[in-house]
């Protein structure tokens, strides 16, 4: 008599674990494995740009996954980055090779306007003067799309697995 109880109660518990705690672990390992792309794709972008990786996460964003809506997503605004952001320093302006050295980054003839703007004139005269900025466009892109996909392919299995035992542990542990 126990014994089909048990079996009772148990198919009862599995039901309710393949409706509800598959959806939540999806949920949770679509969005850990999209902060672990979040965090690396960061890291490629800053390399690849030479630009401080606390510039670049402000430009990255994830959106967690729900139990209602499976899907994650990592959004990137691809703005340029103004060289005001790097700290400039002005080099000599006598020399032939004078310029503005901002980080990792030097932009021959270029020159700072009241420590607001970097600037650049474009041909022999005053006027026409362009913003300096750093192009991200492209690389952003590329290595979010690829670190992505490489993430997505060798971490989701391993999470979403991790997490379903975790879910499953907490029905055998009751008894």
């Amino acid at each position: 008599m126990s014994i089909d109880k048990d079996i009772k109660r148990y198919a009862s518990r599995l039901s309710s674990y393949k409706n509800r705690d598959v959806r939540q672990a999806a949920a949770t390992a679509l969005s850990k494995t999209t902060a672990k792309a979040k965090t690396r794709s960061i890291r490629g972008i800053a390399k690849s740009t030479k630009l401080p990786v606390n510039i670049i996460r402000r430009k990255i964003y994830v959106k967690r996954a729900k139990v209602s809506r499976l899907r994650a997503a990592l959004k990137a605004y691809r703005t340029p980055v103004s060289l005001m952001r790097l700290r400039p320093k002005q080099t000599s302006r006598r020399r032939r090779n004078g310029g503005v050295r901002a980080g990792k980054h030097f932009v021959r003839g270029a020159f700072i306007v009241n420590g607001k703007q970097v600037f650049k004139r474009i041909g022999k005269g005053r006027l026409p003067i362009e913003v300096q900025r750093i192009k991200i466009e492209k690389v952003v892109e590329e290595v979010s799309i690829t670190v992505c996909k490489r993430v997505m392919k060798q971490e989701f299995k391993r999470i979403m697995l991790h997490e379903l035992k975790y879910r499953l542990s907490k029905y055998t542990s009751r008894g």
